[in-house]
């Protein structure tokens, strides 16, 4: 049998790896990435490596394949092993062409059959029919065992994965055919979003010699949450998967530290924003020695992973960086299809792609200017007089500044649209008399330094009341590339509000202009242009990382240009890093000096720290002044915090680690759920309005709707249902002083094995979970509780949640098509089903867009958390 590194190149060799019916293999970078896998994947006992890629599906398809071919030669389990483990009276599927039901009876002697037969050792296998069979020792590998729920026996097939898994052993791998086990006993585990592993692991397909076989067909795969595993089908024995998929770092510690069931060889981490909300946790699995491998896999344009080269001593990395790709890449298309002309896309805007500035004279904010207002900041923040009027007027003065160097509206724009409501920000002359108010109430010490960061602020936007200098490039710009599709990162959502209601700014003819705060950028598409308002970045957003168009510009003003070059030097560095690291050796890769790290981070510092003040201040809970809002309340309920949110109207919400917030994008009119770790600045949540509780604005409106009786009885059943389990749960652990981890411990006791946080997000109001997901959860739900109604009908409870999700559902988008107009001035029709809605949506929502967003771990009174507070 091959080493795994031999039959990784085998299939290379042999075989062409498919995505919904395209070839992606025979690409060059392609090629080179499998042997990048082959060298590395068995290289040491454990195995670290760094994929920086170019942002194309091909790249995860292809480590996809190699996951799963890896478990197939780490396997250790033989047909033996797999007979050993079922005992008389298990269930196990038998069959070649398709599969049925058995009862195992074990191993008899051939003289039961006949007398010829005698001597041979057989395995009898019976039905609910009486019928039995006997298989003999070379058919023993078609036995497998059965992990289902369904007990007929009655003969009926059950689909098999037919010759071509065999067939793949046999011809690419070369397994003889006794040895191909029927089951894996390895895993790994693939942290993804769920609907690309869904894509790719039902789209991936190997074609070998005119024969070819889905990647369901070689291995098991199932999708996995906090709660529940959810197969991607074809394991019809519903045995342990050999994919095991799920969407954060925490399920896949989970998964990995589990002592149960199939040893874990590999874990592969693909996406930006999954690595960064996984930070905490990724370091811990990386350096896991039992893990034959770990690969971390992101856009060449990723910041974070970089860091792992200081972190971890011996790591593999394949980097598409310009370099790299010089030698790895062909001029042309060897496989013509969408995949490929997408990935050859990419490959040339990284090769091609310039950073290119445009330095503009601002009369208002010359080098001087810039660098006193930013010491004289720094010299507030660092005086030892503490108050919380100092600190309110150095995160409002900063803001106003940012603003006024990245703005490319007029300051009279920017105020008719917050005196019109259109965004909610103060506009800048109230912003300015409240910086003077909080100047006057500050010491003596600190009140000349306020004076002085004032007046530059003043006089900044003196000169652009009517209009500024990137207002009139950016302009002139659009008005001259009407052809192009052009992204613009805004530093805050609201830009794209004021640029928008300015006439004849974007014009109607324009091919496409799309405006993203760094926060919300969209790095899977490509643009002919981006263009960024200043020297910022985000999350998801570097200028100089960034691989989404070949050509782009930043606008700055002339003090912005030397902190802007000093972090395209900072780039520059981490692009040799990668090229020096390299596991595959680059020929034309020559050492070049590098800008010494201190040079620059020394000019950021003041910069650096300022901002890490105002952060911490977004972090500071006064429990004091909380708690005022809790009185009346449940102070004695408390929430576990992971989030502070700062809105453009300077209001808080502490979110909680459960909470579902009700994000609106305002482009189509629609209305989701979003996870806490999933906002972003820039995001427009909406609230519940005037409410001292926390409330679900969509439960509100389904209440108010029954109230009025616009609900049908059967939809009104299901309600009640709906929360029948829940209130049962809840009097239940109070009646008996229990906690979720003592629920969990009398489900284990019936058989239904769940976890904590399962309990936990159940009981959470601000999880917004209207049932649990399968029919045995609600069946011992009701078994532990004592409710027979819930333990008799169990699927009763099941459907009546799926109905209730249902019209959640549809009143959440026309909660998003009533604010659309009421921003518009349409009106809906009278006879609309949710006419309710559109009457109720003034008294009920408001919606808040957040400036600002900080993780914090703390606790706080229930009824203070996941609503806005103006502390």
């Amino acid at each position: 049998m091959n080493t795994v590194s031999e039959a990784m190149r085998n299939v290379m060799d042999k075989c062409e790896i498919l995505v919904d019916g395209n070839v992606i293999s025979k690409e060059v970078l392609m090629r080179s990435f499998a042997e990048f896998l082959s060298q590395t994947i068995e290289k040491k006992k454990h195995n670290v490596g760094v994929v920086l890629h170019s942002g194309s599906l091909c790249f995860d398809a292809l480590i996809i394949t190699y996951a799963a071919i890896t478990n197939l030669m780490f396997n250790q389990t033989n047909t033996v092993d797999i007979l050993e483990s079922i005992n008389t009276g298990d269930i196990v599927l038998y069959g070649e062409k398709k599969k049925q039901r058995y009862i195992f009876n074990g191993y008899v002697d051939g003289s039961v059959i006949g007398k010829v037969y005698r001597g041979a050792r057989y395995i009898k296998l019976s039905q609910d029919d009486g019928g039995s069979k006997y298989v003999a020792e070379n058919s023993w590998r078609l036995i497998e065992p059965y992990n289902g729920k369904a007990k007929r026996l009655d003969g009926r097939g059950i689909r098999n994965k037919g010759k071509q898994r065999e067939e793949f052993f046999i011809e690419v791998l070369g397994v003889q055919s006794k040895d191909i086990p029927s089951l894996i006993d390895t895993s790994t585990v693939l942290v993804m979003p769920r609907d690309e592993a869904d894509r790719l692991i039902k789209g991936i397909t190997i074609r070998f010699d005119g024969k070819e076989a889905k990647l369901l067909d070689l291995v098991t795969a199932s999708y996995f949450t906090e709660d529940d595993e959810y197969s991607f089908g074809g394991n019809t024995g519903k045995n342990e998967p050999v994919l095991k998929v799920c969407a954060k770092v925490s399920v896949a510690r989970n998964l990995i530290l589990s002592r149960n069931g199939n040893s874990h060889i590999g874990l592969i981490i693909m996406g930006q924003e999954i690595i960064n909300k996984g930070e905490s946790e990724l370091h811990e699995l990386v350096n896991r020695k039992s893990l034959q491998y770990v690969y971390i896999c992101s856009n060449v344009d990723s910041d974070y992973i970089g860091h792992l080269l200081e972190e971890i001593e011996e790591i593999e990395v394949f980097a598409c960086t310009k370099g790299f790709l010089a030698e790895n890449d062909s001029m042309e298309i060897i496989e013509p299809n969408e995949l490929t002309k997408e990935l050859k896309r990419q490959i040339e805007t990284i090769k091609k792609k310039e950073n290119e500035i445009i330095i503009l004279d601002n009369e208002g904010l010359d080098s001087d200017t810039f660098r006193t207002f930013k010491k004289t900041l720094l010299k507030l923040k660092r005086n030892q007089y503490e108050s919380e009027n100092k600190e309110n007027f150095i995160i409002q003065a900063h803001s106003l500044f940012n603003l006024l160097i990245t703005a490319p509206f007029s300051i009279n724009d920017l105020n008719k649209c917050a005196y019109n409501g259109l965004v909610s920000v103060e506009p800048v002359d109230e912003k300015i008399l409240r910086l003077e108010q909080m100047a006057d109430e500050l010491g003596e010490s600190l009140r000349k330094e306020a004076y002085c960061v004032i007046d530059i602020l003043k006089n900044i936007s003196l000169y652009m009341t009517d209009s500024t200098p990137k207002e009139k490039e950016l302009r002139n710009y659009i008005k001259n590339h009407t052809d192009q599709f052009i992204a613009i990162v805004v530093p805050k959502a609201y830009y794209a509000t004021v640029i928008k209601e300015k006439p004849g700014y974007v014009p109607g003819y324009s091919r496409g202009v799309f405006f993203m705060t760094p926060g919300r950028f969209d790095n899977t598409r490509l643009y002919d242009v981006v263009i960024v308002l200043g020297d910022y970045e985000g999350k998801r957003f570097n200028a100089f990382s960034c691989n989404a168009s070949k050509k782009i510009v930043s606008l700055l003003y002339k003090p912005e240009e030397k902190a802007f070059r000093f972090k395209k030097n900072r780039a520059s560095n981490n692009s040799k890093k990668w090229d020096r690291k390299s596991t595959i050796r680059l020929k034309n890769y020559v050492e070049s000096e590098e800008v010494e790290e201190s040079q620059i981070n020394n000019l950021l510092d003041e910069e650096n720290e300022i901002e890490g003040y105002i952060s911490q201040l977004d972090t500071f809970v006064d429990s004091v002044r909380l708690n005022s809002f809790s009185q009346g309340g449940r102070v004695n309920v408390t929430a576990e915090i992971i989030a502070v949110a700062t809105f453009t109207d300077d209001s808080k919400a502490f979110f909680s680690k459960h909470y579902r917030a009700y994000v609106l994008d305002s482009d189509n009119g629609t209305v989701k759920e979003v996870g806490v770790t999933d906002l972003s600045e820039g995001d427009s949540i909406i609230f519940t309005k005037n409410n001292n509780e926390t409330k679900d604005i969509v439960d509100s409106m389904l209440k108010q709707m029954i109230l009025d009786g616009k609900i049908g009885q059967r939809l009104l059943d299901a309600y009640d249902k709906s929360k029948e389990w829940q209130h049962s749960l809840i009097d239940y652990m109070q009646d008996n002083n229990l906690t979720p981890m003592k629920v969990v411990e009398e489900m284990l006791n019936i058989n239904v094995p769940v976890q904590e946080a399962t309990i936990i997000r159940w009981l959470d109001e601000d999880a917004h979970i209207v049932g649990p997901r399968n029919i045995e959860s609600f069946k011992a739900i009701g078994k532990l509780t004592g409710n027979s109604e819930l333990q008799n009908n169990p699927e009763l409870y099941f459907e009546a949640c799926r109905e209730v999700r249902s019209i959640r559902r549809r009143i959440l988008g026309e909660i998003g098509r009533a604010i659309i107009n009421k921003f518009s001035g349409a009106i809906t029709s009278e006879n609309s089903e949710f006419s309710e809605v559109y009457e109720k949506i003034n008294s009920l929502a408001e919606v808040l867009q957040i400036d600002r967003i900080t993780p914090i771990e703390t606790v706080l009174p229930l009824n203070v958390s996941n609503r806005p507070i103006n502390l």
